[in-house]
């Protein structure tokens, strides 16, 4: 379903991601385990084609990353739910997956259809003809992935689906996930979250810029060496000791009546220690061992290789510029101690947005300039870029949505709702 060879991202003389060389199967859940700037979100870009690989391949499924033509094929069978929601907060619950299911091509029918069904599978139904920025953050998270799955796509990427949500939002989104695992869902899951990966995830690869290790959580756990062995006994005398100081073992440490003895394979090891002490004249009361975690496997191969990602943000032009003015505008005003009416801010607003319009006629704009700037703050330009659209129908459905909205606003305004 997933499949990379050797795949790389530089920025600059930084290498975000090292040669990373993965598959993952159609139907599994594959977690991406790592620290803050492993190239976990680097590499979920690059598959969703958000951004360009520097070198290596990349297949989803069978399509290459990189090709203009695949990357369209690519972006109708995948489904992102990125770090950042990325809704419009003017938008119901309801008319913000319809946007989404038009960018996807999906019919009324698929829509009504699944807009309802993923509502009500996310507890959302009762809630959605509110506007999303009166949710929560757990509901608005819950929204997210329902937008994702709108389309129904083959394979669901997952950027810390959990991050900065409280405990029962969590486990709501937990439980969906493992819904969507029973119903054999292709998913990427990036976390740093052990115990969601050891939940949800079939497979874990653990990355830190390269890729240290792939396999299940079992078996990352039991390549982990350091296993401890603790023996409790009745008595430790000298006779004991030197026995097990004549075998080949790891360390030994001896508190009082109890020793904790390092084994790589305690299932052999164990066998021949406890006949040492007891040939040596010890009285065994109790074998213990105690095993490695997938968090001592993660730190183990995490510190193996010390990377320090450094951010950058790249600015385009066409959004520094109308930013700038902006900026220098509101200072001017503030300056002589005036104050923008309130009357007057729509229509800055709709000067503003036809002012992006016009240049996306004119220019190859990306859809970036225009959501960066005509929306609110932390919004994700991820989930845009992610549908197989362009400008020319992003923009003049968005338009068309924000005038419905700013209609029926005045017409509950002034008691006109009856009216058409």
């Amino acid at each position: 379903m997933i499949e990379t060879v050797n795949l790389t991202k530089k920025f600059g003389d930084l290498t975000a991601v090292d040669g990373v060389t993965l598959r993952v199967e159609e139907g599994e859940v594959f977690g991406f385990l790592g620290p803050n700037g492993a190239g976990k979100t680097t590499t979920v870009r690059m598959l969703c084609c958000l951004i360009s690989k520097t070198s290596g391949t990349a297949k989803i499924p069978g399509y290459e990353v990189g090709n203009d033509e695949d990357s369209l094929k690519i972006r109708k069978i995948i489904g992102l739910v990125p770090d950042s929601v990325g809704l419009y907060d003017d938008l119901t619950a309801y008319d913000n997956l319809d946007f989404y299911g038009k960018l996807y091509r999906c019919t009324e029918t698929q829509r009504r259809e699944n807009i309802q069904r993923f509502l009500k599978m996310l507890g959302l139904w009762e809630k959605k003809d509110v506007a999303a920025g009166a949710f929560s953050k757990g509901m608005k998270q819950k929204l997210a992935i329902a937008r994702a799955l709108i389309h129904e796509p083959e394979v669901l990427f997952l950027d810390e689906p959990t991050v900065n949500l409280d405990p029962e939002s969590s486990k709501t989104v937990r439980d969906f996930l493992l819904e969507l695992k029973k119903e054999k869902k292709t998913i990427f899951l990036n976390t740093h979250n052990l115990d969601e990966a050891q939940r949800i995830c079939d497979r874990i690869g653990i990355l830190n810029t390269k890729l240290m290790a792939v396999g299940t959580p079992e078996e990352l756990e039991r390549s982990v060496t350091g296993r401890k062995t603790v023996i409790q006994l009745e008595q430790v005398d000298e006779a004991v000791l030197n026995a097990l100081k004549r075998l080949s073992i790891g360390k030994m440490v001896r508190d009082d009546n109890r020793i904790t003895i390092d084994v790589v394979n305690p299932e052999k090891e164990n066998p021949v220690i406890v006949r040492a002490i007891v040939e040596a004249g010890g009285n065994v009361q109790s074998v213990s061992v105690f095993g490695s975690t997938l968090e001592d496997a993660y730190l183990k191969l995490v510190k193996e290789i010390k990377v320090i990602i450094r951010k950058r943000t790249i600015r385009y032009t066409i959004v520094v510029l109308p930013l700038l003015i902006s900026i220098l505008f509101s200072l001017v005003i503030k300056l002589e101690g005036n104050k923008i009416p309130a009357a007057v801010l729509p229509e800055l607003l709709n000067s503003f947005s036809f002012f992006f319009v016009i240049i996306a006629a004119l220019l190859p704009t990306p859809i970036a300039s225009y959501s960066i700037v005509g929306e609110k703050v932390e919004k994700s330009l991820e989930p845009l870029l992610c549908t197989p659209t362009t400008d020319g129908e992003i923009l003049p459905e968005r338009a068309s949505r924000h005038s419905c909205y700013h209609h029926r606003d005045l017409c509950w305004r002034y008691n006109l709702h009856d009216s058409h």
